[in-house]
């Protein structure tokens, strides 16, 4: 069951913020738990367990490494060691092709949907390391820590944070009118980005690479950029509007980062908890060992190129960050040159456009010939579906666009703060339910919007 489901929007959803609201302030960490393992048994009675299971090995392995590090520092390396490889390779059977064998033989595989498996591993192998480094103490209450890995508005999209930093927010959470308003507003525009323009341009997105030209090839890798960001993005503001329903305010993951003025400004808006994640975690310790610049370049470039395999697990993904990582590079020494001032923008989205290639397609034979085409080399620089396609999908193409680049949210802050402020939040809630309407009339047919889902 993912967010972008009928049932969802229409009975977990409401059901669950009714029950959450009628109960003491005490129990709802205990009512919030359940309704997540309720979530997770939703999505496949076997994927539930296998989170339960999950949660509880790393909340024992947790106490015994803070029991260790008082005790044996070499020992408790070793199980940090163990707990780290246990949700790497969590991670990697249940998302990469090449362990599908390895799936198919588990009992119930079909029902185990890996939904989140590239969130909640993250986040328990944070939870070790950071006791190791004696940064938090272990959690000793098992809800509180459940909450922290199988929550379920963070299940989808995360974000990723630290414990601690999930703690802070735990206690200072607080269920109010005014944030379930906003929190259902926020739900609800997620839902648009991913129903109204998601599922429209990945539309797009099909019918351009079944016939591609020149021109067809960049309308493709030009939708595939839009619609991966507004999947992501949008799935990052449901999660973000159901955590506010419950009293949590998660930051913000994705922050308008297309058609930035430099690279290095679309890497840090785009997924920015999971690149910080990386370099706490993976960068940082590495630097210490190193003040070769060469060397810390590579370990710079290798990050993004983890960054890229999280998201699908597979070397195009990996060759997609790695590109990102030498593009920043690159950026940093022609910047000193002055020699990008006027271009950024457009170079930028160049960059964005072909790297994307890698992430659309399915191996690197198919990404080499994607970007042979799109200069042109197969001689059909365009054609009769080329002009279908503009007719079709200009309205959305420029509607994603405008969306994507910040400038609608900068003019609602603008006009809220002059005379127009009381008429925007008089038809906030009318925009918010026309939307909604719009998604379900969308989603009525299949029950649910699964057009584009990643395997996150």
């Amino acid at each position: 069951m993912i967010y972008s489901s009928l049932i969802f929007i229409y009975l977990f959803f409401p059901v669950s913020i009714i029950v959450n609201c009628f109960t003491p302030q005490k129990k709802r960490d205990t009512v919030l738990f359940a309704l997540s393992v309720l979530y997770c048994g939703m999505c496949g009675m076997s994927f539930m367990i296998f989170v339960l299971c999950f949660t509880a090995f790393y909340y024992f392995l947790g106490l015994l490494t803070e029991f260790l590090r008082k005790k044996n520092v070499h020992i408790m390396g070793a199980v940090a060691v163990i707990g780290a490889v246990t949700g790497i390779v969590s991670m990697l059977v249940f998302r990469m092709d090449f362990f599908s064998s390895v799936r198919e033989k588990i009992p119930l595989a079909d029902s185990l949907h890996p939904l989140g498996t590239a969130f909640f591993t993250l986040s328990a192998i944070g939870y070790i390391l950071e006791i190791c480094r004696g940064k938090t103490p272990p959690e000793k209450n098992f809800i509180v820590f459940a909450l922290y890995i199988m929550m379920f508005p963070r299940m989808a999209m995360g974000p990723l944070m630290t414990y601690k930093r999930f703690r802070k927010l735990h206690d200072i959470s607080k269920i109010s009118l005014e944030n379930t308003g906003k929190g259902v507003v926020l739900f609800i525009k997620g839902l648009a980005k991913k129903v109204l323009l998601a599922d429209n341009l990945y539309m797009m997105f099909s019918a351009v690479t079944a016939n591609l030209s020149a021109v067809n090839a960049w309308l493709g890798t030009g939708s595939y950029v839009l619609c991966l960001y507004f999947t992501l993005s949008g799935f990052s503001d449901m999660g973000l509007g159901l955590g506010l329903c419950f009293g949590y305010r998660f930051p913000h993951s994705f922050c308008y980062p297309l058609f930035s003025s430099k690279i290095k400004y679309f890497a840090y808006k785009w997924n920015n908890q999971l690149i910080r994640w990386l370099r706490e975690y993976f960068a940082i310790p590495l630097y210490s060992k190193t003040s070769n610049d060469w060397v810390r370049r590579l370990i710079f470039v290798m990050t993004w190129g983890l960054a890229g395999f999280w998201y699908f697990c597979n070397l195009n993904s990996f060759i997609w960050g790695v590109l990102i990582g030498v593009s920043i590079l690159a950026e940093n020494f022609l910047v000193r040159t002055k020699m990008l001032r006027a271009t950024g923008v457009i170079y930028t989205s160049l960059l964005v456009f072909v790297t994307a290639v890698f992430l659309g397609c399915k191996n690197f034979s198919a990404a080499m010939e994607y970007l042979f085409i799109m200069t042109g080399g197969n001689g059909n620089i365009a054609n009769s579906l080329t002009v279908y396609v503009i007719k079709s999908y200009i309205i959305i193409i420029l509607i994603s666009i405008y969306c994507s680049t910040g400038l609608f949210r900068n003019l609602l802050i603008r006009l809220r703060k002059n005379k127009f402020g009381k008429f925007f939040s008089v038809l906030r809630p009318i925009v918010s339910l026309v939307l909604l309407i719009l998604c379900t009339s969308f989603m009525s047919v299949s029950g649910e919007s699964s057009m584009f889902s990643l395997r996150l």
